[in-house]
């Protein structure tokens, strides 16, 4: 019954509004032609258009094929997209890297002494990329960061550490930076402050709090009865990278108060929210 109809009487929101012109194409040149085309329903489908020959190899026609490839563009789309983001994040590694060498070169007096500064450094930062590598969720909770820095040192002393704070997932750059952070800030109560003695404590706590513009952080580290503090300059390169990170990695702001009783170290950042997957039921009547 369908036999004489104009091809271009399909709809074209599924075979594509070029079949009739490609065909005639096709008829004439007698080489098949692809091409994508997608549906009102978001489908995507390889369409193939050829010459048809019969068993005594006339041409009596053409075939037009549709392929339903949605979910390899899909796929294909997630891999650039995780391309794309391997590279962002290779050349921020990079930068971090170069920033550290440049700043620990200025302030080291021998090759020993910088290796000393550099090597924990680098080990915090690699340790804070294996974030990446995490299956399952893209955010981690600000707690385990803090946990995964302070665990090698502490030991029998987590007494002295209180940590008060609710669930705060942070993407994977955003904890990346926190646990650098963290990780200068736990190197500096060991060598300088709260951890250097017997006697020192330090709380960590934060909370969310909001603003005209959005959902912030407010992540705040008090150390107390340790060494008193002569000087602001004892964690110098610590200090500038602590500022650094949180400035150009989390968008954020830090203040860092050398007291007398110990480092009071507040951090205010922008809260990344997690992305919701709406899912739309349609009823075929």
């Amino acid at each position: 019954s369908d036999v004489g109809r104009p091809i271009a009487d399909l709809a074209s929101t599924v075979t594509g509004a070029q079949l009739d012109s490609e065909s005639r194409r096709v008829l004439l040149d007698l080489v098949p032609v692809e091409a994508e085309v997608n549906s009102d329903e978001g489908k995507t489908f390889l369409r193939r258009v050829l010459p048809y020959r019969t068993s005594d190899n006339r041409i009596d026609g053409i075939v037009a094929t549709f392929i339903d490839i949605t979910e390899h563009k899909r796929e294909q789309q997630h891999r650039e997209r995780l391309m794309h983001e391997l590279s962002h994040r290779i050349k921020n590694t990079l930068a971090t890297v170069q920033a550290i060498v440049q700043g620990l070169g200025r302030r080291s007096a021998s090759l020993p002494e910088f290796l000393a500064a550099f090597e924990p450094r680098l080990a915090a930062l690699a340790r804070a990329h294996s974030l990446l590598t995490l299956p399952g969720d893209d955010y981690t909770e600000l707690r385990q960061l803090l946990n995964r820095e302070l665990a090698p040192y502490l030991g029998e002393q987590s007494l002295r550490v209180t940590v008060d704070g609710g669930d705060l997932g942070l993407p994977r750059e955003p904890a990346i930076a926190m646990e650098l952070v963290f990780h200068e800030l736990v190197t500096n109560a060991i060598k300088y402050g709260a951890l250097s003695n017997e006697t020192g404590r330090i709380t960590v706590h934060w909370h969310r709090f909001s603003l005209p513009d959005g959902e912030r952080a407010r992540v705040e580290w008090v150390e107390s009865g340790g060494p008193p503090i002569k000087s602001a300059g004892q964690s110098g390169f610590g200090t500038m990278l602590i500022q650094s990170t949180v400035s150009h990695d989390l968008a954020g702001t830090v203040s860092q108060q050398f007291k007398p009783q110990g480092l009071h170290c507040t951090i205010e950042f922008p809260i990344v929210k997690r992305a919701t997957n709406a899912t739309e039921t349609k009823t075929r009547t």
